[in-house]
């Protein structure tokens, strides 16, 4: 599969998950390179993002989760009802990009369009400034929380580690917290 089909793949899964309006913002770092990307119906392994939020959000229903395709397009189902939505501040892969710190950073401003894309969703009534913004991993908190709240969003400011490599707990504590769970 090209990098133009793919990419079409995952604005496809995307946009059947869009709510309107858009209630509570995501922003994630990039889509990973194979086939495990939050919006696609049947992921057999890792999914970390999909489990964090999910546990969070809906932790009766994520309880009883066993990886069905079926099981996955109800939680997304469940999201979009309840207004969230998740966006990555870069549209394609890491590939080659630094692996972290200040360049990582750098490279994630440098190749995303993310304030477009924001500017679109308020033009297009999707959502308003005060829509509230969760960012997502160190790198896309580092790169856009100053940035967006200079533009007037209302960024929560938590930074908050991407769910896997053992941040789970973490990640559910400061992602409930921005969310306004006890």
């Amino acid at each position: 599969m090209s990098r133009i089909e793919a990419k079409a793949r995952r604005q496809a899964a995307r946009e059947k998950y869009k709510p309107n309006p858009i209630r509570c913002f995501l922003i994630a770092e990039a889509p990973p390179t194979d086939d495990r990307y939050f919006y696609f119906e049947n992921v057999p392994t890792a999914d970390w993002l999909f489990r964090g939020v999910m546990k969070v959000l809906f932790p009766l229903e994520f309880a009883r989760y066993v990886r069905r395709p079926e099981q996955k397009r109800n939680l997304l189902g469940r999201l979009q009802e309840k207004g969230f939505w998740l966006l990555d501040a870069v549209e394609e892969p890491l590939d080659g990009a630094p692996k972290g710190g200040p360049r990582r950073v750098r490279y994630v401003l440098e190749n995303s369009n993310l304030l477009r894309r924001l500017e679109d969703l308020v033009a297009g009534g999707y959502m308003s400034q005060r829509t509230p913004i969760v960012l997502i991993k160190a790198t896309v908190y580092d790169a856009f929380y100053l940035p967006l709240g200079r533009e007037g969003y209302q960024v929560m400011d938590r930074k908050i580690p991407f769910p896997s490599s053992g941040q789970q707990i973490c990640f559910e504590k400061l992602f409930g917290e921005a969310i306004g769970l006890p």
